[in-house]
């Protein structure tokens, strides 16, 4: 049968958006799965962890569930969304701090499952099914926070530079 150009057209768009839902699908199972081993690994109390999402000024925001409502595709073909893990001296008494973690994954062609941290941060490949396979990207995550208060007050005084973790 003889299709028009425009029908071909509307095929094509048709397939591709298909294949999308069905990476944006994949990656919401990746980054569920990602946000359940996290809160074990770290072993993080329901009500010290938040969603966020960027909003259109590049911000990030806090944001309810469901996970579709936090993942923004980026131009590299990762999904960002931004993990909130509230830090304190105790639990009752302040100060208190909310770090946002800017976390990135993606599924690339031949079907390997990838996190980072942030736009510059290591790649690490994951199995979904493994959660041990996800303890190197969680410890990269821990030092990195440690290095930061460790170091941080240091470098703001010596340098004159800004904290990406800071006091509030």
């Amino acid at each position: 049968m003889f299709m028009s150009k425009y029908s071909e057209l509307c095929e094509s768009f048709a397939s591709a958006y298909v294949n999308y839902r069905k990476y944006e699908s994949d990656c919401n199972e990746l980054a569920l799965v990602l946000w359940k081993y996290m809160v074990d690994y770290f072993e993080i109390p329901q009500e010290q962890i938040t969603l966020y999402r960027i909003n259109e000024l590049g911000e990030f925001e806090p944001c309810a569930f469901p996970m579709l409502n936090a993942m923004l595709l980026r131009e590299d073909a990762f999904f960002e969304i931004g993990i909130g893990l509230t830090l304190y001296q105790t639990m009752n008494d302040f100060p208190h701090e909310t770090i946002i973690l800017p976390i990135h994954f993606s599924i690339d062609t031949e079907g390997f499952y990838k996190t980072r941290l942030g736009e510059e941060g290591k790649i690490y490949v994951v199995e979904i099914s493994k959660v041990e396979s996800f303890d190197e990207f969680f410890h990269g995550i821990y030092e990195n926070i440690v290095q930061s208060y460790k170091t941080g007050l240091s470098d703001l005084r010596s340098k004159n530079t800004f904290r990406k973790i800071g006091f509030k």
